[in-house]
């Protein structure tokens, strides 16, 4: 028979403290001696050292039971549990203070080298292009001696006829081909506008940095994420 133990809830406030406690002091990462460990990285470092912490954290996960059968001492069981929690509470703890490091340092950067700005004018670029290419695919009016033909014939239509046709009328565009191919030009012209602040982008990406504390490095080599 085994008997499942739950960590009672002083144990986890106990532990929760304790992990912060080992946090401030590296405790299981070592330490950064007298060493500078600071770190700078670029903006597109960043962005994929906070997609693998993220990963990193879906895979600590915390259970706060133990399972003792009767061949087992319970306080040996209960006690290396809850060892194994705190230290993964600690993990947890440490890697969730680097990535909204990060994230903070990330904000600062982007808004600092006007990459915020330039983020919304693509947004508004892809918005109106999105607009424009509708207008550029639109259908060219007919020419005027085509739709007073076609409008003819269906005046000459006889009630019968009338009846059993499948339109009420003549459809067409209500934009002359001249402001369609305006309208593709300018369409053109968005595009270009949208990918010359994207390579704008991409060269502040690689060329803004985000620097990273000493607990940072420690945290992140410890894990090897850096």
């Amino acid at each position: 028979m085994r008997l499942v133990f739950k960590v009672p809830e002083r144990g986890l406030v106990f532990i929760v403290k304790l992990a912060t406690h080992f946090l401030n002091s590296v405790s299981i990462y070592g330490t950064a001696n007298k060493r500078n460990r600071q770190m700078n990285i670029t903006l597109r470092k960043a962005s994929a050292l906070q997609n693998t912490i993220n990963e990193t954290l879906k895979g600590l996960e915390v259970t706060t039971t133990a399972t003792v059968d009767e061949f087992q001492n319970a306080d040996s069981v209960i006690a290396a549990k809850r060892d194994e929690v705190t230290k993964t509470v600690v993990r947890k703890t440490a890697l969730l203070d680097v990535l909204y490091a990060v994230r903070k340092g990330v904000a600062t950067a982007n808004a600092a080298a006007g990459i915020t700005e330039l983020l919304a004018d693509v947004a508004q670029l892809e918005k109106r292009i999105q607009l424009q290419g509708q207008l550029a695919g639109a259908t060219v009016q007919l020419e005027t001696a085509v739709l007073g033909g076609r409008l003819a014939r269906l005046r000459e239509q006889t009630g019968e006829a009338r009846l059993y046709r499948h339109t009420s009328g003549v459809e067409t565009g209500v934009f002359t081909e001249t402001e369609v191919s305006s309208a593709k030009a300018e369409l053109a012209d968005l595009k270009k506008r949208k990918q010359a602040l994207q390579d704008r982008l991409l060269e502040l990406n690689v060329g803004t940095t985000v620097a990273l504390s000493d607990k940072s490095v420690i945290v992140l080599q410890q894990e090897g994420l850096l």
